[in-house]
């Protein structure tokens, strides 16, 4: 398992927890997103965070997050938003610097 997975499967614990302690009588019940039950919205986690581990960015994807990433400036690194940015091997690629950018390692 890499280490991008590892961390990922040991942060997923507590939602979980959070998950199995539901009563199974509540996954059709309406969510706080308007026309989206519970059910939704966890299939869109779990298909999100899929997507995330398993995807590659496309140009057009890398253009818009690094453009974005500049103009928030330093605001994309307040509590809560991105974590610091991290450094990059000389060699890495361009979705490596731009998530690298974001605090986040390819």
């Amino acid at each position: 398992m890499n280490t991008t997975l590892s961390k990922h499967t040991e942060a997923r614990r507590p939602l979980e927890a959070v998950l199995e302690s539901g009563p199974a009588d509540r996954w059709s019940a309406q969510s706080p997103c308007e026309h989206w039950s519970a059910r939704d919205v966890v299939r869109h986690l779990i298909d999100t965070q899929r997507e995330f581990l398993t995807a590659s960015l496309t140009d057009e994807e890398l253009d818009v997050m690094d453009s974005l990433a500049q103009a928030y400036g330093d605001v994309l690194y307040t509590e809560g938003v991105c974590k610091p940015e991290v450094e990059c091997a000389s060699g890495d690629d361009r979705q490596a610097r731009v998530l690298a950018k974001l605090g986040r390692r390819a």
